[in-house]
């Protein structure tokens, strides 16, 4: 049995992987399909949970010691991603 996933990608992305799938006679499908089987073969389940608990220990532990980003700091990084 199989489900449908969606995923958002930019257009840049988009147009490598359409050109990807006709350079190969494939389709899209095919191709996110492996990409994603490859690379939870390569990870593992595990090892990806065990990276993202490593990253939490190392923001609860760096707010323990009082290390937060100033406001200018916030300021800065909201002022580049805003469209």
């Amino acid at each position: 049995m199989s489900a449908a996933l969606t995923v958002r990608v930019d257009e840049a992305m988009l147009a490598r992987l359409d050109a990807a799938a006709t350079e190969r006679g494939t389709t899209r499908d095919v191709l996110v399909r492996a990409a994603l089987q490859d690379h939870l073969a390569s990870t593992g389940p595990t090892e990806f949970a065990d990276r993202q608990l490593a990253l939490i220990d190392e923001g609860l532990a760096a707010a323990d010691r009082g290390e937060f980003a100033s406001t200018e700091d916030v300021e800065a990084v909201f002022s580049k991603h805003r469209a």
